[in-house]
């Protein structure tokens, strides 16, 4: 059962962080980022701070919680109005109603991944009750503005997951989509970093390379 929920100040303050799990070991048949939900500090806005369980939908970028009283699965209804979330010694930061993660990189460097539906079976909204005027800003959930609804998902596959990236340079993040994009943004060291990715063949989807790669051009 999935419930959409409109008030990030239904986040309890309790529980501690943890390390979070090694994404490699993510069920791609789910969507999700991580197997398991991960112990999350979230700072908010608000400069309040919640700590829940935590989940990233990387189909549609929407940041998933596990409701303490009952433990359904519910949907953070305006996530821009989180200023970070903390999972062990990561931070991730919703951007634009999507996720990016900060990687140990400098110049500060941002992934955000994403997983692509193959097929998808019927979809249904049931249950479906009024519960506030609040507008949806979650774009799967089936139904009009303020209705509650849950949802039941038909047999659904995913394609890999994909990444996309936003490195800070000269106070602006700009964004590369593959190694062609993030040459154009070193210019000057365009010959250098094409021998670098001729040599070294960089997996753009391993964000290990990507950070060496990002290094390598800031050193040139």
């Amino acid at each position: 059962m999935i419930r959409k929920i409109y008030f990030l100040t239904a986040f309890m303050l309790i529980a501690s962080s943890t390390l979070a799990q090694d994404d490699a070991k993510t069920k791609q048949s789910d969507g999700f980022q991580f197997a398991e939900y991960q112990e999350a500090v979230i700072h908010l806005k608000t400069n309040l701070i919640a700590r829940e369980k935590i989940n990233f939908n990387l189909t549609d970028g929407s940041i998933w919680f596990l409701d303490k009283a009952d433990g359904s699965k519910k949907i953070v209804e305006d996530p821009l109005t989180i200023a970070s979330i903390k999972i062990g010694e990561r931070t991730f930061f919703a951007v634009n109603n999507k996720v990016q993660e900060l990687l140990p990189c400098e110049p500060p460097l941002y992934v955000e991944r994403k997983i692509r539906k193959s097929s998808e079976g019927a979809t249904g909204a049931y249950g479906i009750k009024s519960q506030t005027t609040a507008t949806t800003g979650v774009t799967h959930i089936a139904g009009s503005s303020g209705e509650h609804v849950e949802l039941k998902t038909g047999g659904v596959e995913y394609s890999d997951v994909t990444n996309t990236y936003w490195v800070e340079k000269d106070g602006k993040k700009k964004k590369f989509a593959d190694f062609k994009q993030f040459i154009k943004l070193y210019p000057k060291s365009k010959t250098a970093i094409e021998e670098y990715v001729k040599t070294n063949k960089p997996d753009f989807n391993n964000t290990d390379d990507v950070i060496g790669l990002c290094k390598y051009a800031e050193d040139l």
